[in-house]
C-alpha cells in the first residue's frame, strides 16, 4: 500500500526542475514550450508555476503555445528558432517526448519535463532531486556496461533473453537522449537485435514518436509475441485478440512505410517515486507519459529500424537479470539496495526515503 501523505509542494519539484535539472542562472533565458490545455496531456498550473519560480531566480521566461506536430520530422520552424535563442527550453508538451532522439536544442540546455499536472509537479516524484537521480543512472550504467547475458520475464507468461556487449561507460551511447529528461526515469534503451523468446502483454501502445490512432490498446486477454534474433516472428493468443494486434501492427507499418517486424530496443523504469492516480483505461497515452518511468513498466520499441520505433510492447511487474544477477524483481528496482548505491543518500539530508517505493500507477 502506497503512503500518498505527503505535502504537496509544486514549487519544489518547479525549483528541483529548474536548479538541479537545467542549471538556470540568474539572467538567463528560459523557453517554455507548451501545449494547449484543452487539448493535450498536460493542465495549465505545472507550466505556470515553473514559470513563476523561474522568474523568482531572476531568468527572464518567454513562453510559446506549440500546437502538436504529426512526427519529429514536421518540427514547426518558429519553434527550431525560438530554441536557437533560448539558453535553456523546458517543454510542457508531447513534442519534447517526439524529438528526445533528434538534434534539435537550445544553447544550453532542453529539458521534457513529464509533470503532466500541478499534483504531480509538487509529489515526491517531482522532489527527489535531479542530481540524486543522474548518480543512480550512472551506477546502474556502470553496472550494464560490463554486458553479458540478460534475461527479461514477467507474470504474464513473458520470456527472453539476450545479449549486451560491454562498453566503455565514457562511450556516448547510440541510443542517447538529445533533451534531458525530467524527472530522471529510465535510460537509453538497450539494443533488441539479439533478443529472442517471447512477450506476453496487454497493454499495446504507441511510442508517441508520430502521431496516429488508436494510439493505443488495453486487451481484454493477454497475447504472446515471438522474437527471433530482434524480429517478430509470430503473435498468437486468443484468436481476436491476436488478428487485431495483427492488423494494428500492419496498419501502424503501411501509414509510415516502416519496417513492421524489426524490434529495436527495450528499456525499464528506475524512479521509484512514479506514481499515477489516474487510470489505464481513462486515456491510455496520457498514464504511459508517466508511467514508464516506474520501475513496474518494461517497454520494448517495435515496428520501426529506428528509436524508439513506432509501437511499444508493455511488460509489468518484471523480473530482470544480468548475468543471472537481478537488477529488477517483480517489479521493484532491487539495484536500489545495494549498498554503494544506498550510500548515495548520505548527500542528500531530507531525502533518506528517496529509495521507497510507490506502487500505485493506474492499473
Amino acid at each position: 500500500m502506497d503512503n500518498n501523505n505527503w505535502i504537496s509542494d509544486p514549487k519544489a519539484g518547479a525549483q528541483n526542475l529548474l536548479a538541479d535539472c537545467v542549471g538556470l542562472k540568474p539572467g538567463e533565458t528560459l523557453l517554455l514550450v507548451r501545449e494547449d490545455a484543452r487539448h493535450g496531456k498536460y493542465d495549465e498550473a505545472a507550466g505556470d508555476v515553473v514559470a513563476e519560480v523561474a522568474a523568482e531566480m531572476g531568468a527572464h521566461v518567454f513562453q510559446i503555445l506549440s500546437p502538436p506536430m504529426s512526427g519529429p520530422e514536421s518540427f514547426p520552424d518558429v519553434l527550431g528558432g525560438a530554441l536557437q535563442q533560448a539558453d535553456h527550453a523546458v517543454f510542457f508538451s508531447g513534442i519534447g517526448d517526439q524529438i528526445r532522439f533528434s538534434k534539435y536544442t537550445s544553447k544550453q540546455t532542453a529539458s521534457m519535463c513529464y509533470a503532466l499536472d500541478v499534483d504531480l509537479l509538487g509529489s515526491p516524484f517531482c522532489s527527489v532531486p535531479h542530481s540524486l537521480m543522474k548518480k543512480v543512472a550512472a551506477s546502474l550504467r556502470q553496472q550494464l556496461s560490463q554486458g553479458g547475458e540478460w534475461n527479461i520475464t514477467c507474470p504474464l507468461g513473458t520470456d527472453l533473453k539476450g545479449y549486451l556487449e560491454p562498453y566503455l561507460v565514457e562511450d556516448k551511447d547510440p541510443n542517447a537522449f538529445t533533451v534531458e529528461l525530467f524527472p530522471l526515469g529510465i535510460l537509453p534503451p538497450i539494443s533488441a537485435s539479439t533478443m529472442n523468446g517471447r512477450v506476453a502483454t496487454k497493454w499495446i501502445m504507441s511510442t508517441q514518436n508520430r502521431q496516429y490512432e488508436p494510439s493505443g490498446m488495453v486487451l481484454d486477454d493477454h497475447v504472446f509475441i515471438d522474437i527471433q534474433q530482434g524480429r517478430l516472428t509470430e503473435i498468437s493468443g486468443p484468436a481476436s485478440l491476436s488478428e487485431k494486434v495483427q492488423q494494428h501492427y500492419s496498419h501502424v507499418a503501411g501509414l509510415f512505410d516502416i519496417d513492421r517486424d524489426y524490434i529495436h530496443s527495450w528499456h525499464t523504469g528506475i524512479h521509484p517515486k512514479t506514481h499515477y492516480t489516474g487510470s489505464v483505461h481513462d486515456d491510455m497515452t496520457r498514464w504511459g507519459t508517466v508511467t514508464f518511468n516506474s520501475p513496474r513498466y518494461t517497454h520494448i520499441h517495435t515496428c520501426g529500424d529506428y528509436p524508439p520505433g513506432e509501437i511499444a510492447l508493455v511488460m509489468i511487474d518484471a523480473t530482470i537479470t544480468l548475468n543471472d544477477e537481478p537488477l529488477w524483481q517483480d517489479g521493484k528496482f532491487v539495484f536500489l539496495e545495494r549498498s554503494e548505491v544506498v550510500s548515495l543518500l548520505k548527500d542528500y539530508p531530507g531525502h533518506e526515503g528517496a529509495f521507497e517505493m510507490l506502487w500505485n500507477i493506474g492499473l
